[in-house]
């Protein structure tokens, strides 16, 4: 990941993000962070946007966050 996108990762998050991790397509990636919800982000060519939000039930900050090998499940 490039600086460039990790700053628009954190700038475009809101939120503390703990953790990221690329889709097996490699143009979609999720983060978890201090806000309790999954983030599917869009990147293509240097920009990301915000594909969906997850929300989840967790109490507490998700910390980690991995994609099946397939793709299909988080």
């Amino acid at each position: 990941m490039s600086v460039t996108l990790n700053q628009q990762l954190k700038a475009d998050s809101k939120e503390r993000v703990w953790a990221i991790d690329w889709h097996p397509n490699g143009k979609t990636l999720a983060s978890v962070g201090s806000n309790k919800n999954i983030t599917l982000w869009h990147y293509d060519q240097n920009n990301i946007s915000i594909l969906s939000t997850i929300e989840t039930e967790h109490t507490k900050t998700i910390r980690s966050v991995k994609f099946s090998h397939k793709g299909d499940k988080i």
